[in-house]
């Protein structure tokens, strides 16, 4: 017979290691919608149900969590985000679009690192948009020259890659003259004399200077995803899935892994491979099925995603490739990164090999593109549960959707763009019909579309309710209301941003939602979406963030 202190013990490896009790649990499950509280184990969800239900998982061990009755999430899933990047911009000069408004506020900033920094040395800015500028034009290599002349200078727009901007000593480190072709599927800038004027449009033409930026240093870069995973966690953000791993810098997996063995990395990720980092090694003999990396592989901390292609420019910089021209531009329809046959090759290749492939396009020209290099793909070797997926998709048309939902394809939209630039897409580039047709989510839930939302941070700050406002209301920052007839119920948005967050890379199984079996990962607001008007749910706080039964943010 066993005795009473053998009995606890074996009772106490039975029971939960956390229960969260006195909450208003918003499942995201359609079987169990809501509930009171959970018990958790070894990081996994035990028990869902009522106080009463879960307090049999108790133990005199079982630590115990009251939200008295605060509002309880899955941990929100941020389905497009450059950490990585992020983590970059954090020793840059500070040039964000929010607090950047002339391009003197440009050239005192740059003059400030100047001053502090050796000649020679390079001085990089990022994000500030010429649209919000008092110019309402780029710098260009002039403005940078009269405050560091002695300096190699690059300032990036906030859309990181796709446009940016050196001083003259850049350029020549970069072996750019007058007579310098634009890289095919970029454009060298030149002004009316034929004299280049620093700026440089598209990732081909941007990576020209880009590469000769000495690279960050591992230590700057694990310091920075360690900086970056407290803003992730302050949002409520508890699994990220990395836009575009090695697209910048090889070193990125390797400063991943480190800040996760370090335990100092909570956000769970999941990376998208840059397919340049995998064409780099097979150009030197590797094979794809011979590399031992694919799209699953790794662990509930770390693990690889899909390939990553990027097949288009953005609306900002007014590179997107698009059917019409910009607003009161009618020369300029954006340019194509790939010709159709390329990147139907491209696409294949990695379909074949048993990737899930994801492809950044943005304008309905890339869109066109994009779609039919899938058509292409599945017809030649029909996959079933690819989940591929198009990165972005704005301005897709309704049928493009049709054949977005015939192919199984998935989406991540970005409605963190109608908030914050949505006044100037009406204004400036695409007019008020196109503009209000951006993110189209409610022609897209109509066709059965999978799809998640994004903030593509750091190009706009991470916030997954805001993502969840906008989609509810359509709203830019000045209050206008764009579109209002693409809005999605607020349940549907919370879906965006949990279960289908989980399902666009194979991880509906794990995490998404609040269920047995699951992983415990939370997110605990200061408010009920459900319980206060539409507009204000961006405004709402996160309490506590947690990952895997353990609080790792709480606001106070």
């Amino acid at each position: 017979m066993l005795n009473k202190e053998l009995l606890l013990r074996k009772l106490n490896k039975l029971s939960a290691d956390q229960v969260v009790i006195n909450a208003n649990v918003i499942t995201m499950n359609p079987k169990q919608p809501q509930a009171e509280a959970i018990a958790v184990k070894n990081g996994k969800i035990i028990g869902v149900g009522s106080n009463a239900e879960i307090n049999q998982f108790c133990s005199l061990q079982t630590e115990i969590l009251d939200l008295k009755g605060k509002t309880l999430l899955p941990g929100f899933i941020e389905s497009h985000t450059h950490m990585s990047v992020y983590a970059s911009t954090l020793s840059l000069v500070d040039l964000f679009y929010l607090n950047t408004h002339s391009i003197e506020d440009i050239q005192t900033r740059i003059k400030q690192c100047a001053e502090n920094t050796p000649e020679g040395t390079w001085i990089v800015g990022w994000g500030y948009d010429c649209a919000r500028l008092a110019e309402k034009r780029h710098p260009n290599r002039w403005d940078l020259d009269k405050v560091a002349p002695n300096h190699p200078v690059f300032v990036h727009c906030f859309s990181a890659g796709h446009f940016g901007t050196a001083n003259s000593l850049a350029l020549e480190m970069a072996g750019i003259t007058r007579d310098t072709p634009s890289p095919v599927g970029g454009e060298i800038i030149h002004d009316a004399n034929g004299e280049p004027t620093g700026n440089l449009a598209k990732v081909p033409a941007t990576a020209m200077v880009m590469k000769k930026i000495p690279p960050r240093t591992l230590a700057d870069l694990v310091d920075g995803l360690r900086k970056c995973n407290e803003i992730y966690l302050k949002a409520g953000v508890t699994s990220i899935q990395e836009a575009c791993l090695g697209g910048l810098d090889p070193n990125e997996l390797i400063a991943y892994n480190q800040v996760i063995s370090d335990n100092e990395l909570s956000v769970r990720v999941t990376a998208m491979t840059y397919y340049e980092l995998f064409e780099m090694l097979l150009s030197k003999g590797a094979d794809l099925s011979e590399l031992g990396v694919c799209s699953g592989c790794g662990d509930d901390r770390l693990k690889i995603g899909p390939v990553k292609i990027i097949a288009g420019g953005s609306l900002p910089t007014q590179t997107a490739a698009l059917f019409e021209p910009y607003l009161g531009d009618p020369s300029n329809k954006g340019n194509l990164l790939f010709p159709q046959e390329k990147l139907n090759e491209v696409i294949f290749k990695y379909h074949k090999a048993g990737f899930q492939i994801a492809v950044h396009a943005i304008g309905d020209r890339e869109i066109e593109s994009v779609i039919e290099a899938f058509e292409s793909a599945l017809t030649r070797l029909p996959r079933a549960n690819h989940r591929h997926r198009i990165e972005h998709c704005k301005l897709a048309t309704e049928d493009q959707l049709d054949r977005i939902a015939k192919l199984g394809l998935n989406v991540t939209f970005y409605p963190a763009h109608t908030y914050y630039f949505g006044d100037q897409y009406r204004d400036i580039y695409l007019g008020p019909q196109r503009a209000a047709r951006l993110n189209p989510m409610k022609s897209a839930l109509n066709r059965g579309i999978t799809f998640g939302l994004h903030g593509d941070s750091p190009l706009t700050p991470v916030s997954p309710l805001g993502l969840v406002c906008t989609s509810v209301v359509r709203e830019t920052m000045s209050g206008d209301t764009q579109g209002p007839e693409q809005a999605i119920s607020l349940t549907e948005a919370l879906k965006a941003v949990t279960i289908n967050g989980a399902y666009l890379v194979f991880e509906e199984n794990i995490k998404g939602s609040i269920e047995i079996g699951k992983l415990a990962d939370f997110v605990v607001l200061s408010e009920d979406p459900y319980k206060i008007a539409p507009r204000d749910i961006k405004d709402i706080q996160v309490d506590l963030t947690i990952i895997g039964g353990e609080i790792v943010y709480q606001r106070f």
